[in-house]
């Protein structure tokens, strides 16, 4: 009877104790994530249930960083959609703007209209699409061979790269094609670029011209678009979390967004978008779209009938 009553004590003591305080700390945890009381320190035991504890304190810690973003996501939607039709509005008058300026004769207006009218396009679409976005997802991207050049040069001016400050470099010809939605693209490059002009101008004691490099490759039916820069780099605690929304980013101000919302569009394409390196020495990020179009062929001059 002895021998019994201790087995069962040691049993109770060692065992059935310690599960029934991990089973409350299970069942408070999913009543309300939030209560102190659902945390459960792990006792430091070696056995199955050391593990189990420290496997459950590690749950809900992941758990309480996806429910955080997942309410400043949903608080984010809200407030989006209540500036989203003021927004709208300023926009359309933007737009008059620049049909009133289009008939100005200056050649700097002329030269800089353009640019403003491919913006206000943007911003306009962006505008009608974002609450779509914040309801479900990006839409489907309108993929078409595209020069890769062209699109460069206007992403790299929107992201505020210039001879004087961050400059860009790039070896890419003008007849290089890529296989991807215009505008999605466009979003795509302006972030990484604007990331990298960012990390660079923030970087503190810096003395060397600021470069971003910009390279374009293709092989095995897929075209790999390499941004290397010879910033900061990501350190190690950014690079975990770098493509999560509202929480990859590292500078001062920064919303965490951009990223993830440019490997969100790569991967609508059906690729890729990944931190291939980082150091003291700089970033490398690497761009995977499907497809590997052709050059673009040059025109040949006509010749004059006599």
């Amino acid at each position: 009877t002895m021998a019994g009553i201790l087995v069962y004590l040691s049993l109770a003591f060692f065992l059935v104790r310690p599960m029934q305080r991990i089973t409350n700390a299970m069942e408070r945890f999913r009543a309300d994530p939030d209560d102190p009381a659902s945390h459960l320190d792990p006792s430091g035991r070696r056995d199955e249930i050391g593990r189990a504890e420290v496997e459950l304190d590690l749950m809900q810690a992941d758990l309480r960083v996806a429910l955080n973003s997942r309410a400043r996501l949903a608080a984010l939607g809200e407030a989006v959609a209540k500036i989203n039709h003021d927004l709208r509005n300023m926009l359309t008058s933007a737009q008059i703007a620049s049909e009133r300026l289009a008939a100005s004769r200056d050649p700097k207006v002329a030269q800089a209209l353009p640019r403003l009218e491919r913006a206000l396009d943007r911003a306009v679409k962006l505008a009608t699409d974002v609450l779509v976005y914040g309801k479900t997802q990006e839409a489907a991207p309108d993929i078409a061979a595209m020069p890769f050049a062209p699109a460069l040069e206007m992403a790299a001016e929107e992201a505020r790269l210039s001879p004087e400050g961050v400059r860009l470099v790039t070896g890419i010809d003008a007849a290089d094609q890529v296989t991807a939605d215009p505008d999605q693209l466009h979003r795509i490059v302006v972030n990484l670029l604007r990331n990298a002009r960012e990390a660079i101008e923030q970087q503190e004691g810096r003395r060397e011209t600021g470069v971003v490099t910009v390279s374009l490759a293709q092989a095995d039916g897929a075209t790999l678009i390499r941004f290397s820069d010879n910033g900061p780099g990501v350190s190690k605690r950014a690079q975990e979390k770098i493509f999560q929304p509202f929480a990859g980013s590292s500078r001062p101000g920064g919303a965490g967004l951009g990223l993830a919302i440019a490997r969100e569009l790569a991967q609508g394409h059906g690729g890729d978008l990944i931190l291939a390196e980082t150091g003291d020495q700089g970033s490398v990020f690497e761009l995977r779209l499907p497809g590997a179009p052709p050059k673009l062929k040059a025109k040949r001059a006509r010749t004059p009938k006599t």
